[in-house]
């Protein structure tokens, strides 16, 4: 449920005015444990795609159920897809003594 708010805050926000753009690029921040790359994947992102609203809103959904973020903010910059994720913590090892 917190998901589909945090999902429906960002589409008012950041979605509000856009038609659709071709994405040539992306632009990552906030991720240490997962590459570039590898959000390219879980994003299901492809480039020279001509994104509308609904793709965008499926990026989004792809990486939040991927489990690795805790939060996601999306926008778009002429052909540039700017991703901003706070990777969620994750427990490594567990130490029974």
């Amino acid at each position: 449920m917190r998901q589909i708010i945090i999902i429906l805050v960002i589409l008012v926000f950041n979605f509000g005015s856009l038609q659709s753009a071709t994405i040539n690029s992306l632009n990552v921040q906030g991720n240490s444990k997962l590459s570039k790359e590898t959000i390219k994947l879980y994003g299901e992102i492809e480039f020279g795609k001509n994104y509308e609203e609904k793709d965008i809103n499926e990026i989004i959904q792809n990486l939040y159920n991927s489990n690795f973020f805790e939060d996601i903010k999306v926008s778009v910059e002429g052909d540039v897809l700017n991703i901003i994720v706070k990777e969620a913590l994750q427990v490594n090892s567990i130490e029974i003594i």
